[in-house]
């Protein structure tokens, strides 16, 4: 099974289980689901879903490191989001790699950067490709250092 065809039959549970939710799922499993959601293209729920879920918890730096994760995601999604004109597709983009350091420094401002491991995966995580040469994402890493 591809990886789209795997998110695309997890959004089928994760609507029916969204539609079920009475406040009881988990900030980490609502992360899986916008994970899920930029998996298939639909960068816009993704990103509300993101949100949502630091708002859940919102001094949990993974889940504003993974929130950056997703929006990098996102961002690279609207730039090949052929349904968009190329215009809309630059914005939204650029949006994104924005709220994706947003949440990268919002990461750093709860301590998520104090180990040497977590400052080195900005450099090679896959997930924040389309960041990794965003201005202030560099600025970013100069700051947190080695």
């Amino acid at each position: 099974m591809t990886r789209a065809k795997e998110h695309a039959t997890a959004l089928t549970d994760w609507d029916r289980a969204a539609e079920l939710d009475d406040g009881g799922i988990p900030a980490k499993l609502w992360m899986s689901h916008a994970f899920a959601l930029v998996g298939v293209g639909d960068h816009a729920r993704a990103v509300a879903r993101v949100r949502g879920v630091v708002n859940m918890a919102p001094h949990e730096g993974l889940f504003r490191y993974d929130a950056a994760c997703v929006c990098s995601l996102c961002s690279a999604a609207a730039t090949a989001d052929g349904q968009l004109p190329e215009e809309r597709r630059k914005e939204l983009a650029a949006s994104y790699a924005a709220e994706a350091v947003h949440w990268l420094e919002r990461a750093r401002d709860v301590g998520y950067f104090r180990d040497a491991e977590r400052r080195a995966a900005l450099k090679t995580d896959p997930d924040l490709k389309a960041v990794q040469s965003h201005p202030t994402f560099n600025k970013l890493l100069t700051e947190l250092g080695p």
